[in-house]
């Protein structure tokens, strides 16, 4: 524990990030420096529109910056160029990504939506069965595989949204609001489940959320402002 503790996980080094309106510009980030360790977490608080899901994408290169450098453990990327084919397919075992709005693909039941995850990673299809049905009994939804998602609940689709992003026991998973949709009580089962599967898995968390409580469940805690990262 203590020397995966010591590596890197994920850096980003001097990342900024400008949105173009006509003449307009817009500076959401700059000079942001962060890095997390191996088996550790990390919530970043900050006002709405401040960039903190813009941040988020740039960490999992899917969207491109102005400047800076973001590491995937000791690999380096350059945040201004469109990711490779070998990043793309890095990235699937690598990240595991929790959204707000879940992003289940409609026309695939629970179960489907899971697998298409690790076959995007290329992973073993009936070792991965198995850990969707293991991931699927720890959530709490293992009677609803079948289903498709507009059958659940919001915290249903949540939960189910959480174990995608861990079927590939990624190195790092990054949470963006994953309880923004969900009423209190179902918040906090979420939120602790998570935080508990990631510290199962050994995975790293950088978790953006408005829940000062849930950013308190984490190792550190960061709020973002004007465009930089200010630890707490």
């Amino acid at each position: 524990m203590s020397d995966s503790r010591n590596r890197i996980a994920l850096k980003a080094a001097e990342v900024e990030k400008t949105f173009s309106f006509g003449t307009q510009k817009l500076k959401v980030l700059g000079n942001v420096n962060l890095e997390i360790e191996e088996s550790s977490s990390l919530s970043i608080r900050g006002d709405s529109g401040c960039g903190k899901t813009t941040l988020l994408n740039l960490l999992a290169r899917l969207e491109t910056g102005n400047h800076g450098k973001v590491f995937w453990g000791d690999y380096e990327m350059d945040t201004t160029t469109k990711p490779t084919s070998y990043e793309i397919a890095l990235r699937a075992n690598f990240i595991g990504v929790v959204y707000q709005a879940y992003y289940l693909i409609p026309e695939l039941n629970v179960l489907e939506n899971i697998l298409l995850a690790s076959k995007l990673g290329k992973q073993d299809l009936r070792v991965s069965k198995d850990r969707a049905f293991e991931l699927l009994n720890k959530m709490g939804v293992y009677d609803k595989r079948s289903q498709i998602p507009q059958k659940l609940s919001g915290g249903e689709r949540q939960r189910v949204a959480i174990a995608r992003a861990l079927i590939n026991t990624p190195k790092l998973v990054l949470a963006d609001e994953p309880t923004g949709n969900l009423d209190e009580h179902t918040a906090g089962d979420v939120m602790e489940l998570l935080l508990e599967s990631c510290r199962e898995n050994h995975s790293s968390l950088i978790l953006v959320t408005h829940n000062p409580k849930f950013a308190d469940s984490t190792d550190r805690t960061s709020f973002l402002k004007d465009g930089s990262i200010l630890n707490l």
